[in-house]
């Protein structure tokens, strides 16, 4: 897997509103921990000035899209 060297690589797929929209049938709900990994490491923004990461407050409800992300120079605490 190739690792993303910095913030420009990460564009939205400016195409997105064309995508074919999902086949839900047969869907189940489930709960968040079961697909993402909780980290509770904390980490000191000025060592991680240009780490992405996706924070809960970039999840929008009811999107199965990540469309906003923030990086370590975002952070003002730990």
């Amino acid at each position: 897997m190739n690792a993303i060297k910095s913030l420009q690589e990460l564009v939205p797929n400016a195409n997105w509103a064309s995508l074919p929209l999902f086949d839900r049938t047969g869907w189940r709900r489930t709960g968040f921990g079961d697909f993402a990994e909780s980290i509770g490491v904390r980490a000191e923004p000025k060592d991680a000035q240009e780490e992405i990461y996706v924070g809960l407050e970039h999840l929008d409800p009811q999107c199965l899209h990540i469309r906003r992300w923030g990086k370590g120079s975002d952070v003002t605490g730990t």
